[in-house]
């Protein structure tokens, strides 16, 4: 996510300074930053889609009993 303090503008440089670097050990730290970034969000929106359903019954239940 851009932080809302930077253009856009300013990002695409970032990516192109990037994308043309040379160095092999750059590019490869950041792709893995990207993997394991995306798998970490992936992880944690499977969770919350598995827990939603429970969450939603719990809050139903303690509002019936306490009603």
């Amino acid at each position: 996510m851009i932080p809302p303090d930077i253009e856009k503008d300013v990002a695409s440089v970032i990516l192109d300074q990037l994308l043309a670097e040379e160095d092999p050990e750059l590019l490869r730290g950041v792709i893995l930053e990207l993997v394991m970034s995306t798998g970490f969000w992936y992880r944690r929106a499977s969770i919350h889609k598995l827990l939603h359903p429970l969450f939603y019954l719990g809050g139903f239940l303690s509002c019936y009993f306490f009603m």
